[in-house]
């Protein structure tokens, strides 16, 4: 009825939605910079997380994918360099 969505409103809903996973999650921080993408899991969000599932699923969705610990605290982060699409894309689909 109003045609064709753009990729900009495509990675607004993306991001919309990924906002709502971060929550839901239990995702405590969010670090952006050039080059990566980290989000660190709260201490009680990190004692549920089943990290072999995970690790598995991201390795699925990209190689660009790392995981890290530091004390209780699950870091997953991407790496932005030669990713396809808009990172929102992967973060969402991992998350989901």
């Amino acid at each position: 009825r109003f045609g064709k969505i753009n990729d900009d409103i495509l990675i607004y809903m993306y991001e919309e939605w990924l906002e709502k996973l971060i929550d839901q999650k239990g995702i405590e921080e969010v670090k952006q910079t050039s080059k990566d993408i980290k989000l660190i899991f709260s201490m009680e969000a990190s004692k549920n997380i089943n990290i072999q599932e995970m690790f598995l699923k991201a390795y699925k969705i990209s190689r660009n994918f790392s995981f890290s610990s530091a004390g209780s605290q699950i870091c997953i982060t991407l790496i932005l360099k030669d990713l396809d699409k808009h990172p929102v894309y992967y973060l969402t689909e991992l998350l989901k």
